[in-house]
Order: C-alpha cells, then sequence, then structure tokens
C-alpha cells in the first residue's frame, strides 16, 4: 500500500549545527544493538561510516546544495532523519582536535582556513511532519538506485565536457 505525500508542504529552516541531533535510531548504528550520546555516535561514524573522509572532501570542495539534511522535531529536539553522515561531518569541521589524531585534525584545519569554510554556517532542513512520512524518502535514497549510476561512456563524456568547458 503505496501512501501519497504531499512533500511540497514541508517547511525548511536554517538551523545550527550543533543545534542539530543526530539519530540513534539510524539504521547506521541501530542494527549493532548500541546507545551513544552525541559525541559517541560522531565517533562511531568516523570509525565505521567515513565521516573523516566526507569531512575532508566538504572541506576541500565545499557542501553542495541539494544536500539539505531532513529532520523532525522530537521532545523537542532536531533529530536528522536523513543526512546523518553529512551532519556529523559538518560537526567534526567544527572541532577536528575532539575527534581525530592530530594529523588528520590538522588536515582538516589546513582546508578550513585556506578555503574560508564556514563552520558555524546555518544549515538548511527540510522538516519532516514525523518519521513516516521521510521514510520513503531514505529508504529509496539509501537502496542504492536513487541516483541511477552513469555508464561509463557517460561518466567519460561528462568529466570531458567539464574540463573543455573549464
Amino acid at each position: 500500500h503505496i501512501m501519497y505525500i504531499n512533500y511540497a508542504s514541508w517547511e525548511t529552516f536554517e538551523y545550527s549545527i550543533n543545534s542539530l541531533h543526530l539519530d540513534l535510531n539510524n539504521p547506521r548504528l541501530k542494527y549493532r544493538g548500541v546507545s551513544l550520546n552525541q559525541p559517541e555516535i560522531i565517533k562511531f561514524l568516523i570509525a565505521n561510516e567515513n565521516v573523516y573522509e566526507l569531512a575532508k572532501k566538504i572541506s576541500e570542495e565545499g557542501y553542495f546544495v541539494g544536500e539539505e539534511p531532513i529532520l523532525c522535531i522530537e521532545n523537542d529536539k532536531k533529530v536528522i532523519l536523513e543526512g546523518n553522515r553529512r551532519v556529523a561531518a559538518l560537526k567534526l569541521l567544527q572541532d577536528p582536535l575532539k575527534y581525530l589524531s592530530k594529523a588528520k585534525a590538522k588536515t582538516l584545519i589546513h582546508n578550513i582556513s585556506k578555503n574560508n569554510f564556514p563552520v558555524n554556517r546555518k544549515l538548511k532542513s527540510f522538516i519532516a511532519p514525523n518519521r513516516l512520512f521521510a521514510n520513503p524518502i531514505i529508504y529509496e535514497r539509501h537502496k542504492g538506485e536513487s541516483l541511477k549510476k552513469w555508464k561509463t561512456g557517460n561518466q567519460y563524456a561528462f568529466v570531458a565536457d567539464m574540463y573543455y568547458e573549464d
């Protein structure tokens, strides 16, 4: 049974990154049966879900538009339903030394400084009415088919065009 959802009615709001809560029910955490506080979730995602690499990419290339997290309000907390890795990466960029070895932290601090990356920026987020309404989007994105991968020839053509235009 498929339920029609009017996503156009979802509001967006810009929140400070430190006001956002990573989701304890995130499947990346949940299936391991752990109950973690916010810094522990970040450490877990760094150790298991390439969040340092994502933070490094964001600090080198910028935070892409169209990557807005989806959250809902639960117990007066803004809980990230979709975008936990991205939000964790942005939290990591706010305080690299808290979570990383000196060498890795130094890389991020260098990128932040070189690119004048706004670590305390506000983050535009979509507000879902509740978890249930966000689930179809989250499932579509994570089952691995949301963005159809280009055929190799298409990838080469895109990259060639990009360099030619540049």
